[in-house]
């Protein structure tokens, strides 16, 4: 078509909902590319449903060619109200040369309270992120999605009694000459003894460790 054509073109997003995410983590990203003429001009902009608008690019005829680049904005989405958003690009100038787009995503971190990420598992939210605790699931991983093997269980018990405090034998001290026992259990740990005869090596009598 001629070049001398006149052309005011626009292309909005469908809406876009904004319930599902912190609103201080909305991002726009798309992939641009552009190949000027003098009498060119472009404009990117997202409406809320509020009425407010921020605007997030405004090209002329001046802006350098790129092709395939990505741009990324973050989007100042009013605290009280908005809760849809729509994105517009429009397009003046005359029918020569082009502004191509792809890739047009809008992304946002999740919001615990109105929809847990985590499958069943806690959402613990922070002011720009959010991390799943699986405790007390079947499930692991950062979106406690993976299941767990059975053939890696969860350790409920692990002790080697390799951090007990030992001392020096009583009875066999002249053959051992260094500490190795004690009749002290770990932590929580109980033994009774209260049947074991007497007679015999003190630091074996009943149940000791070493």
């Amino acid at each position: 078509t001629s070049g001398s054509t006149p052309l005011n073109v626009q292309v909005t997003t469908p809406q876009v909902d904004l319930t599902q995410v912190l609103a201080s983590t909305v991002k726009l990203e798309f992939r641009s590319s552009w190949q000027r003429d003098l009498d060119h001009q472009a404009e990117a902009f997202v409406t809320f449903d509020t009425g407010a608008n921020q605007t997030l690019l405004s090209w002329t005829g001046a802006e350098a060619d790129h092709y395939s680049k990505l741009f990324r904005f973050e989007i100042a989405v009013p605290v009280i109200g908005a809760s849809k958003m729509n994105a517009t690009f429009t397009y003046q100038g005359t029918n020569g040369y082009f502004w191509s787009l792809d890739d047009v995503v809008v992304v946002g971190v999740p919001s615990c309270a109105v929809n847990n990420p985590c499958n069943g598992g806690t959402c613990v939210q922070s002011a720009h992120d959010y991390t799943c605790d699986c405790t007390g699931t079947d499930y692991e991983g950062a979106f406690c999605d993976i299941p767990r093997r059975l053939d890696e269980p969860v350790v409920l018990l692990d002790e080697t009694f390799n951090q007990l405090p030992l001392f020096c034998a009583i009875d066999e001290n002249t053959k051992r000459g260094s500490a190795h026992f004690t009749l002290d259990p770990p932590q929580f740990w109980e033994v009774d003894n209260s049947n074991m005869g007497t007679g015999g090596n003190e630091e074996f009598r009943g149940w000791s460790f070493m």
